[in-house]
């Protein structure tokens, strides 16, 4: 398992949005670039068949450290509803192919797919659009390029363009500029009041989407690694490659193949009941980890005299941030009776840990698991994960991410814990008797 420092980072971008950029004055003979957007998409909808590379690329530095996340998925399009929408490079997130008549939805990371009419949404405003609009215009179009790759791939539809540019004001018409050698007119907007972004059209009879740039401005001024870092940038670029609008597609280039072993699901927001943590109920693995002074830590020594709460946690992922005071608080004023708790952190360095929890105003004790070895015995797969583990040293409860209710919800698990109740028992008993015959592993 890899954990990385670039999701929580995208994540966080959708939340905050983007500093709105002062208004340029636009010459009376400029283009107006709102009509722009709207001849752009209107465009790409009226070719018979296309053919592009949708590439996302995030860039994070932070310090001397420099990550870089790219992703290329190839759009592939025939009259108004046959495509194929598919990654050939980095996330394997969604794979989209229609026929004209059903469309294929697949989430290989969740093993399942839907298979619908060409007009039935996962949403209501969906359902009106048909090709690439009805993903553009569902919830499933934020999983893509922070949130934001929807927008982008608004500019190859003519109805999810419609959507944009109602939301959208335009901040200046900048000029003519060449994208890989390409002459573009370059326009920023504004959408919902707050993301300011930057797109390039191509000049000409065929004004093909080039490239668009969100400013990421608030995501650098409002994550912690500002604080921790001289040097934090956080940037996304959305670009059109390889346009072929002489593509020539063959038979069976939309036929729709429903993926081997995978779940047919109704809807991706239908969401399953997931059976408990695999590991409720068992001996917890050993922990065995060094904190910030070196000296190593075993949390055996706490079975049978104290309930013991592990959150896995990384400096650059915002919810942790948020979830750690909480979860400090909490241990702390229960540490007298019985509660230990230890921060694991899964940052790649720990010379920085001290500085930023001193400016959360916290002092938990840290652990830290270099290679992420005790965070995989814990099947941790993503953060903050946080593990309670009895006074006999089973794991009794495993949160996942930020709930609502964090202090409420872990005052009364520890309480209960204290006073003797196996949680971890509970809750199986509990899904075996809804789920007779399905096990809870």
């Amino acid at each position: 398992m890899t954990l990385r420092p670039l999701r929580p980072l995208l994540t966080h971008a959708l939340a905050l949005g983007a500093i709105a950029i002062a208004p340029l004055a636009v010459a009376q003979d400029s283009p107006d670039p709102l009509e722009l957007l709207r001849a752009s998409a209107e465009h790409v909808a009226g070719l018979e068949a296309a053919s592009v590379d949708f590439e996302t690329e995030v860039a994070v530095v932070m310090g001397e450290e420099n990550n870089g996340e790219k992703s290329v998925y190839r759009y592939k399009k025939q009259g108004p509803a046959k495509f194929v929408f598919e990654p050939t490079e980095g996330d394997q997130g969604v794979f989209l192919r229609s026929d004209g008549e059903k469309t294929l939805t697949w989430i290989p990371e969740l093993n399942r797919y839907t298979l619908k009419s060409v007009g039935e949404g996962e949403e209501d405003d969906s359902q009106t659009s048909q090709g690439i609009g009805a993903f553009v215009r569902s919830p499933l179009s934020r999983s893509l390029g922070n949130g934001l790759g929807g927008m982008a791939l608004s500019l190859l539809d003519r109805m999810a363009i419609e959507d944009l540019i109602m939301s959208s004001v335009s901040d200046g018409y900048l000029g003519v500029e060449q994208v890989e050698g390409v002459d573009c007119h370059h326009m920023r907007f504004t959408t919902g009041g707050q993301l300011t972004w930057e797109a390039w059209i191509a000049t000409g009879d065929a004004p093909l989407p080039m490239r668009i740039v969100p400013d990421m401005s608030d995501v650098v001024a409002g994550h912690p690694a500002s604080q921790q870092y001289d040097d934090f940038s956080f940037t996304l670029t959305f670009r059109y490659r390889d346009w072929r609008p002489d593509f020539k597609p063959t038979e069976a280039a939309f036929a729709i193949v429903e993926p081997e072993g995978a779940e047919r699901i109704n809807s991706f927001f239908e969401r399953p009941e997931e059976p408990p943590h695999a590991l409720l109920g068992k001996k917890a693995p050993q922990v065995e980890l060094p904190n910030l002074n070196g000296e190593v830590v075993n949390i055996a020594q706490h079975v049978g005299e104290d309930v013991v709460v592990l959150d896995f946690w990384a400096t650059w992922c915002p919810p942790c941030v948020a979830a750690l005071p909480k979860i400090t608080a909490v241990t702390e004023t229960l540490a007298d009776r019985g509660v230990a708790f230890y921060a694991v952190s899964l940052d790649a360095e720990t010379d920085g840990i001290p500085e930023f929890l001193e400016n959360l105003g916290i002092a938990p004790t840290v652990l830290h698991d270099a290679g992420d070895g005790v965070a995989e015995a814990f099947l941790v797969e993503g953060i903050p994960t946080t593990v309670i583990i009895g006074k006999d040293g089973s794991v009794q409860v495993v949160h996942v991410g930020l709930g609502p209710d964090l202090e409420a919800q872990l005052t009364g698990e520890l309480e209960s814990l204290i006073a003797g109740e196996d949680l971890a028992r509970a809750e199986l008993d509990k899904w075996a008797e809804k789920h007779p015959n399905r096990d809870a592993e």
